[in-house]
């Protein structure tokens, strides 16, 4: 977690999330933010090159958000298209968006604190 409230993810590089990583990723993130009160999440999405349906479900379904309130992602070319896919197959219930440059997602996140 950064000093100003910002959880901050990496994804391994050229990772693919099936349903299994994708509850290990929520496990994992509670272990750093637990359920008290929300916080915006900065994720480093340059990594993944494929989610498949169930991990999908998971993390953009309720289960999926807890704990979070905002989530911004770095994105690329090549994962933009990924990004788009899966956000019009399951919008999660939060504000979620890309961005190609950190800063300008950092300071979108900065109104959820």
């Amino acid at each position: 977690m950064e000093t100003n409230g910002i959880l901050k993810a990496y994804y391994q590089p050229n990772v693919i999330i099936d349903g299994e990583i994708a509850l290990h990723i929520l496990e994992t993130r509670k272990k750093f933010v637990g359920l008290e009160k929300p916080v915006p999440v900065m994720l480093y999405n340059l990594g993944v090159i494929e989610m498949d349906r169930e991990a999908q479900e998971i993390l953009a379904g309720p289960q999926g958000v807890e704990g979070i309130c905002a989530s911004a992602f770095l994105i690329n070319s090549s994962t933009t298209i990924i990004m788009s896919f899966i956000l019009k197959i399951k919008r999660p219930p939060i504000p979620v968006k890309g961005f190609f440059k950190e800063s300008e997602a950092l300071k979108w996140l900065e109104k959820y604190l």
